[in-house]
């Protein structure tokens, strides 16, 4: 089943210019994505390359496993970049020539609304890059205890209103659980300054 997954890899031709695909080549694409980076690595190998792609997002695999169902060579595994030596081990890789990381989430998962990453629409606190894992922001954001709400929002989000934030989620689900993105959304713009939000 083709999966919609629009994505356009960034420095498309800056990567290729630097993997230079041969025909022989083995690559790993560590955030397969949607495969843009992928498909063009493996069609300027002329179709002969191998190429690993792995993703925590099983519709990013599927989306890409479509996209590229006509190179041989190519071999989808769900995993996390963080585990590539061994997911790479396990998939019996032989030693690579080339390697690419497209870091960060991708324009599909904020656009696809039910994933919870957006904060134009509504949809439950979810959040999670891989849906099979059990954890998602609804837990996160409803039983995490003060300090470590304050360090997600001031050491990974450098958010310099970070305690206030912090405040205003604490004293919210005190009286119900925070369920949406929206509700949150409005919890945190509850919780700045005004010239911050005029920033």
């Amino acid at each position: 089943m083709e999966v919609n997954f629009h994505h356009i890899p960034v420095l498309f031709d800056e990567v290729m210019e630097w993997i230079e695909p041969a025909p022989e080549g083995v690559y790993a694409d560590g955030t397969l994505g949607g495969g843009g980076h992928s498909e063009g690595i493996l069609r300027l190998s002329g179709g002969k390359a191998r190429l690993f792609g792995i993703d925590r997002d099983e519709e990013a695999i599927a989306a890409a496993s479509h996209r590229l169902r006509d190179y041989p060579g190519f071999q989808a595994i769900h995993g996390n970049f963080h585990d590539a030596k061994e997911l790479l081990t396990a998939a019996g890789t032989p030693p690579l020539n080339g390697a690419l990381l497209d870091l960060g989430v991708s324009s599909h998962q904020l656009d696809e609304g039910a994933r919870g990453f957006s904060y134009h629409e509504d949809a439950p606190l979810d959040m999670r890059m891989d849906a099979s894992e059990s954890m998602t922001a609804y837990h996160v954001v409803n039983t995490y205890s003060e300090n470590q709400l304050n360090r997600i929002f001031w050491d990974y989000g450098e958010e310099k209103y970070a305690r206030r934030v912090t405040a205003a989620i604490l004293k919210h689900r005190e009286q119900k659980p925070i369920e949406t993105t929206l509700e949150l959304v409005d919890i945190i713009k509850g919780a700045m300054p005004a010239a911050a939000l005029r920033e």
